[in-house]
């Protein structure tokens, strides 16, 4: 009888302890995540999708396609708050680059290819310059890359990514989003929850 009571005490403990782990990491998430469901896709030339990163009603974002006086059409993101800003190179004007998963993305993005953040930015898709065939910011036919994007929200700095396929100007897709809620701390590309580590779940403990 002994054997069977520790062993239930042990099973009730276990229990205990995984329901302190979720209550440990719904406490201390601060990711927060949005799946845009269905996927938005653009239908024709001229779509536009307005990205509301921290869903509260404003818009933070606008990725669209454009054509300007000389008739030259081109997808582009911008923000109505002058203060957000986008992880870009500029060889010319400001280039969207396309974030692998895991990418880091914080107040120092890499300064690998001369990484800054720009207030607006013209995605490079299939036009890159003739000395630069294989340029590494064209998001032609890509799929499943991200946008490092630096925004502020109620006075703070806050860090996300967006989650887009590219085919040309005109074909293009927005699947998902996130971003820290917590000020100045850095998300990676792609990530929706904190890890274990990063939720202090190490503080929890539950004597057996």
């Amino acid at each position: 009888m002994k054997k069977k009571l520790h062993s239930e005490h042990l099973i009730s403990r276990f229990v205990t302890l995984i329901a302190l782990m979720f209550l440990s990491l719904d406490a201390n998430a601060q990711i927060i995540y949005t799946d845009i469901v269905p996927d938005y896709t653009s239908d024709d030339l001229y779509d536009f999708y307005n990205l509301d990163l921290n869903n509260d009603q404003q818009v933070d974002y606008v990725i669209g396609t454009y054509s300007d006086y000389f008739g030259f059409t081109y997808l582009q993101i911008f923000s109505p708050n002058s203060f957000n800003s986008i992880i870009s190179v500029t060889p010319w004007y400001a280039n969207p680059l396309p974030l692998n998963n895991g990418v880091v993305i914080d107040q120092t993005p890499t300064t690998t290819n001369g990484e800054t953040y720009e207030t607006w930015g013209i995605f490079t898709v299939g036009d890159c310059p003739i000395y630069e065939p294989n340029c590494f910011y064209d998001w032609e036919n890509l799929q499943d890359k991200y946008l490092g994007l630096r925004f502020f929200y109620n006075g703070h700095i806050h860090y996300g990514w967006v989650r887009m396929d590219v085919t040309s100007i005109s074909e293009w897709t927005i699947k998902d989003y996130a971003y820290n809620a917590t000020a100045n701390a850095p998300i990676m590309a792609g990530q929706m929850v904190l890890s274990v580590e990063e939720s202090d779940l190490t503080k929890v403990k539950v004597w057996v």
